[in-house]
């Protein structure tokens, strides 16, 4: 990039031939079903290819299950299901993806080059069929199954028991050539695997009361037991580029069983365990098929909490009205139906390094090196420190929530519409609370989280035009839903916590950005405020702002911008969503449309503060001052905003200022799909349907969003720019019934 003669550089930009490409997606189902009412079976299979059009990505899964049930006598019957998936994943070729996992960051100097024959140069060092090409297999094999027994030896008694399991398995196999990173090779395998067993029982009776009174009592049992197992080892500059595995002697009888043979092997094992049970106790009444209360408790017991909090106690219970007798007289109102629950339920932790209270750890090594077991040789096992001290008394985290509900319909039922709030407070939940420096560890977990989220969901379905034989019919539905959300407590009675740039401040949301405001630049040394106690210039962590630099607003007013000066603004969840869309036809003809909205929501672009703060870009030789070939995609135009001294010494094209929080909210014509009706219902063809049609995917996108895609938002509100586009996609398709 230094010489124009350059022709890597200069020469013709036409990489997009290579990165971006129309890619075939399918998806083929099939099923079979037969039997009887006491013995019948289905089978059902599948095959689905979907793909990017972005850098040769895609995904394949093959799926089969298989069902029966018999009837061994008429108050038995004995359900089963096994089911079968496989996956299997093209991942994508960037550069930030392999050096984060190589631990690796060479010279960043140069992006990669914009010419299509020196880019696919590049690429071909992915290709596998190459005896020193790159490897990347990803697989996962799922199977799944049960067996259920339900049986009514009497009249009003009930029994369910159901066994059933789960296991999961994700394998990869990972290598990448000398040619690749400056004379070094990586290999890494992973292999990991879920598996869980769940034991089911329930028994109930119903109870006639009076003429219209029904009570319906269950109670049972759950158990489930889960396996979280992974094994992952990793090597760089292995002997050669043609040996791409580390074969050992299997054989434990041997000396040499294990060890690898040419190969610096750092291996990360880990394995978790759990089980919950749960005792269960619930009734409902019905009167007069208007009136439905309902109760349930449970005693639930979690092997990841700590000993002296094992145990919970879960209740709810709700209320239904239905007013059809009230409303029988109406000449708009065709039906009524009120709801309202009330719930408190416990939250499970998902890891087990909570339920023992303090714990050591093999954690010997430093910051960004691999850990280490042993120290000359010796095991040797450390405090907590990078990953958060852990202590005793850590009780449930659980949830109360209230809801009210109401669904009514109009005009004999052609418009129904349902209304339901609620409010939702999540109570001692657990996070890392900062600690003093000196104690060396990142922080402290600790109870007392609490979120409260107040919110109002509304369903809409209007049948404008009923649909008939040779009419027009129009089928319209959409939800919208409100969602607040606020801090309202933290552990320790603490006001605020600050989490690197994240601050915690009770009564505000908790996913609102901590910014500096910005108010335009100073244009000249004479417009930086002066600090009248001093006679100097208003400054930034101690550094003198100057002409050039961005015109921070001082909140506190003590002629110093700093951390004391961010406020909390935007929200990087949407306050609303939801969409609609309708389903019109017409003879034989079909149009189906579907429109997806998020509103309130911003994102903070990274993208741009990257780009425009290119001088420290440059020099941080991190993961983020990594080009990918998209380096040279124009994702936005970065001219609107203000030309700062980039050189300053106060970074003024800094991430965290509200110069770079944007409107995040957008509208997406998700499908579009028009079909055709072949069969007539089984009089044109053999079949009793037989539907052709074309789907379009992804067709729209209306948004206030400078990047190039707001649903490329990463989930914490970071739009970086590195995100595979969400393709647009033309599907078409047949579906049949015999």
């Amino acid at each position: 990039m230094r010489d124009s003669t350059n022709a890597d550089y200069y020469g013709a930009s036409n990489w997009t031939d290579l990165y971006y490409q129309y890619s075939p997606t399918y998806n083929v189902d099939a099923s079979i079903s037969g039997g009887s009412d006491r013995a019948n079976f289905r089978f059902f299979s599948g095959l689905t290819k979907n793909a990017n059009t972005a850098d040769a990505t895609s995904f394949t899964r093959y799926n089969g299950s298989f069902y029966i049930n018999v009837a061994p006598v008429k108050w038995m019957m004995v359900s089963s299901m096994l089911s079968y998936t496989r996956q299997e994943r093209e991942r994508n070729r960037n550069v930030r993806d392999r050096l984060a996992e190589q631990r690796y960051i060479p010279d960043l100097t140069n992006p990669l080059t914009p010419n299509k024959e020196l880019y696919g140069t590049y690429l071909k060092e992915f290709d596998k069929d190459y005896a020193t090409g790159a490897t990347d297999d990803n697989t996962n094999n799922l199977i799944n199954g049960y067996l259920a027994i339900s049986a009514n030896p009497f009249e009003r008694l009930n029994y369910t028991g159901r066994i059933g399991f789960d296991y999961n398995e994700g394998i990869r196999d990972v290598f990448w050539p000398r040619t690749l990173l400056e004379g070094n090779n990586f290999v890494s395998n992973y292999f990991g695997y879920n598996q869980r067993l769940v034991l089911t029982n329930s028994l109930s009776y119903d109870l006639e009361i009076g003429d219209a009174g029904k009570l319906i009592l269950k109670g049972g049992q759950n158990f489930v037991s889960d396996v979280y197992k992974y094994d992952y080892a990793y090597a760089n500059n292995t002997p050669n580029d043609f040996i791409k595995i580390n074969v050992v002697e299997g054989d434990p009888n041997k000396a040499e069983y294990l060890i690898p043979r040419g190969f610096l092997v750092n291996y990360f094992p880990g394995k978790m365990q759990s089980k919950l049970v749960s005792f269960f106790g619930n009734a409902v009444y019905t009167h007069n098929e208007m009136l439905k209360l309902s109760a349930v408790v449970s005693r639930e017991g979690s092997s990841n909490m700590q000993a002296d909090n094992r145990w919970f106690t879960n209740y709810s219970g709700g209320i239904e009205y239905d007013f059809q007798d009230m409303i029988i007289n109406s000449n708009t109102l065709s039906s009524l139906l009120a709801t309202a629950s009330y719930g408190h339920i416990g939250k499970l932790l998902n890891d087990d390094r909570f339920n023992a209270g303090p714990a050591y750890r093999v954690d010997l090594g430093f910051t960004d090196e691999p850990t280490l077991g042993s120290y000359s040789g010796i095991g040797g096992l450390s405090r907590p420190y990078s990953t958060g001290w852990v202590g005793y008394g850590i009780p449930w985290a659980y949830t109360n929530q209230l809801n009210i509900g109401l669904r009514f319909g109009l005009l004999e039922d052609r418009l129904r519409i349902g209304i339901d709030g609620y409010r939702k407070a999540d109570k001692d939940m657990l996070m890392p609370v900062p600690v003093a420096a000196e104690w060396g560890y990142t922080g402290a977990y600790k109870n007392g989280l609490e979120v409260n989220n107040t919110g109002i969901d509304i369903t809409l379905a209007a049948q404008i035009l009923p649909q008939g034989a040779n009419r027009l019919g129009w089928l319209f539905t959409g939800n919208f839903n409100y969602n607040k959300n606020e801090l309202s407590a933290l552990p320790d009675g603490l006001a605020n916590v600050e989490i690197g740039n994240t601050r915690l401040e009770i009564g505000k949301p908790i996913d609102a950005f901590w910014i500096l405001k910005n108010n335009g630049i100073y244009n000249s040394d004479g417009e930086v405020p002066q600090n009248p106690s001093t006679n100097t210039p208003i400054t930034y962590k101690g550094v003198p702002l100057k002409a050039g630099d961005p015109r921070w607003v001082d909140v506190n007013g003590d002629y110093t911008i700093n951390d004391d000066d961010k406020v909390l603004e935007g929200s990087y969840m949407p306050k609303m969503s939801g969409g609609f869309g309708s389903s019109l036809t017409y003879n034989d003809f079909s149009l189906d449309f579907q429109f997806y909205y998020a509103l309130k929501r911003n994102a903070l672009n990274q993208y741009a503060a990257s780009r425009l703060d290119f001088i420290n870009t440059e020099v941080n030789n991190n993961i983020n001052s990594v080009k990918e070939i998209t380096f040279w995609e124009r994702k936005q135009d970065l001219s609107e905003y203000p030309v700062y001294n980039p050189w300053s010494a106060v970074v003024p094209y800094r991430q965290d200022q509200d110069l770079f929080l944007e409107n995040a909210s957008y509208l997406k014509l998700r499908s579009l799909s028009i079909g055709y009706d072949l069969s007539r219902n089984g009089t044109r063809t053999a079949f009793r349907k037989c539907l052709l049609y074309v789907t379009g995917t992804n067709l729209l996108t209306l948004s206030p969003f400078k990047g190039d895609d707001p649903e490329l938002v990463n989930y914490n509100g970071i739009y970086n720019g590195y995100g595979l586009v969400n393709p647009q996609s033309l599907i078409l398709g047949v579906r049949v019934n015999f």
